[in-house]
Order: structure tokens, then sequence, then C-alpha cells
């Protein structure tokens, strides 16, 4: 961190730039226990190495707002953000990444809250028009190398789905993929 300019120059615990301006990020989330302790226990290690993390916790309807509703995850008001996901099976969440799909006052409902890349976007638009299931696969590995090297997502636990199905529903057979699999066959007694 020095090399790149972030040094502690007053003592008191937290790197500044070379203009004086504190190394300080935010973290967002909803308001979730297991989240909160993360972002505590969070705080303190990026303490540790002199970077202040102020922490933020919404209600979800909020922090999963439009951007008309001033959605701090839809603004880009904070620079870490977690929340619980997974990506679409068998192909990746796209919508996620696309530029097309920044929210804005035209596109308030726009689902991508990571920001703009356009060589990952390019990425998923080949793999999207891409027919053959070799080069889908290989364009896949590419996107999933680029988003490790950039470290645009990191995960962090499983947070798994547990789903109950009384006697009354026959014929359900889960899937690790989707509780949905073979919904045709269900049936109510």
């Amino acid at each position: 961190m020095e090399e790149a300019g972030y040094v502690d120059s007053d003592d008191d615990g937290i790197r500044e730039d070379a203009d004086g301006n504190p190394l300080t990020l935010t973290h967002g989330t909803t308001i979730r226990e297991i989240r909160q302790d993360n972002q505590a226990v969070t705080q303190q290690m990026l303490r540790e190495v002199g970077i202040d993390l102020q922490i933020y916790s919404y209600d979800a309807d909020l922090f999963f707002g439009s951007w008309s509703d001033g959605s701090p995850a839809a603004l880009g008001e904070n620079d870490i953000m977690e929340w619980s996901d997974s990506t679409a099976f068998p192909a990746p969440d796209q919508s996620y990444w696309l530029c097309s799909e920044l929210p804005s006052d035209d596109n308030p409902w726009g689902y991508n809250y990571y920001g703009c890349d356009e060589e990952l976007d390019a990425l998923f638009q080949q793999q999207l028009a891409t027919i053959d299931p070799n080069e889908r696969a290989q364009i896949i590995q590419q996107i999933t190398k680029y988003m490790h090297d950039n470290v645009y997502w990191l995960g962090m636990w499983d947070d798994p789905d547990m789903w109950i199905v009384g006697p009354r529903l026959t014929g359900v057979k889960f899937s690790g993929v989707t509780p949905f699999y073979a919904v045709v066959d269900w049936d109510v007694q």
C-alpha cells in the first residue's frame, strides 16, 4: 500500500493518500444478523491494515429498490455490497454484468450494480450469441477468470434454500439446480 502512496502520515491508524485524504471505504448490506456480523469482522480486519470501513445496513426494500427509489445498491453508493445470490443454471446471470443494465433514470430497475466493464460486457454478449456448447464453455471460463482476476464477485458462504414438501404434494423430485425440476410431474392429493 505504501508503494501505491497510502501511508499513515498522522499516526491515527488510517492510511491517507498523497493529498492527505483518509483511505475510507463503505460497505452496505441488508439488515440480517450474519451480514452485520460479517461487516463488523471485515471492518476490524481492514482497520488492522489501515483502512477505515464505514458500515451501513439497510432494510431490504430500500437496498434492492429502484434507482428512482434511491436504492443505495442501484445508485452505487457503497464500495462493497453484500447479499445472498446464486447464478442461473446452466448459464451465468448475464443481466447482472451487462452495461445496458446499469440503473438510471431511463432504466430505474436495471440490475447491474457492479458498473460497466466493456470487456466483460463483450464476453457476456459473445457467450449469449454462441450456439456451440464447447465454444460457449470456453467463453464462460474466460468470464470466470476475468471476474476472479478483477475480484468482481467473492463468494463468502453457502446460503442454501430449504424446501419442505407436505404429504399432499406428490411426484416432487428436487435437483441441485432448481426446486422446480420436473414440476410438470407434481400433483396435489
